[in-house]
């Protein structure tokens, strides 16, 4: 199985979108285990956030 880098790029425009924006990145960080400012460790490499 190949492993390919992913990229997420979100747009928000005004303070809604903006309000929307954060808590989609909140959810997105909980699904897969990162906390904000911490490092999260992969199988084979360190990401620093």
């Amino acid at each position: 199985m190949s492993h390919s880098t992913r990229e997420v790029i979100s747009i928000h425009i005004g303070q809604a979108g903006v309000q929307i924006g954060n808590a989609c990145w909140e959810l997105y960080c909980l699904e897969h285990g990162i906390q904000v400012g911490k490092v999260f460790f992969a199988r084979q490499s360190v990401v620093y956030l």
